[in-house]
C-alpha cells in the first residue's frame, strides 16, 4: 500500500506545488511556505480519494482499502460535513452565518480562479 499511495501522492503534490508557484510568480504574489506544505498534503488527498472511489468499482483494489483507515475516516467526516451544509443549505437547520455573504465570496474565488 505504501508504494501505490506514496509515489504517485509525491508526483502529484510536486506538480500541484509547480502551478502554485508558477501562479504566485504570474501574479506577481511571494508564496507561503504553509500554503505549499498544504496544496503538498492535497495531492496525497486527491489520490487517496480516487483510490478510494476505484476501489469500491475494482475487486483487485478492495485489498489496499485495509490499510486506509485515515483515508476512510476523513471521508466519513467529509460526507458528515457536507451533508450538515445541505441542511444548513435546505433551511432544516438554521444557519448562524448569512449565506448571501457566502455566495459572494464563492463567486469572487470562482471567476478569479476562472480568469487567471
Amino acid at each position: 500500500m505504501d508504494r501505490l499511495l506514496t509515489y504517485p501522492s509525491i508526483v502529484l503534490g510536486l506538480a500541484f506545488i509547480y502551478l502554485y508557484v508558477r501562479k504566485c510568480y504570474k501574479d506577481e504574489k511571494k508564496f507561503h511556505l504553509p500554503d505549499m506544505i498544504n496544496i503538498f498534503l492535497l495531492g496525497s488527498g486527491v489520490f487517496g480519494g480516487m483510490i478510494l472511489v476505484v476501489s469500491s468499482l475494482v475487486d483487485s483494489l478492495r485489498q489496499y482499502i485495509s490499510d486506509m483507515n485515515l483515508y476512510i475516516a476523513i471521508s466519513g467526516i467529509t460526507v458528515f460535513a457536507v451533508s450538515i451544509q445541505g441542511l444548513f443549505h435546505h433551511g432544516l437547520i438554521k444557519s448562524p452565518y448569512n449565506e448571501s455573504d457566502d455566495e459572494d465570496s464563492s463567486k469572487e474565488f470562482v471567476s478569479e480562479a476562472i480568469t487567471s
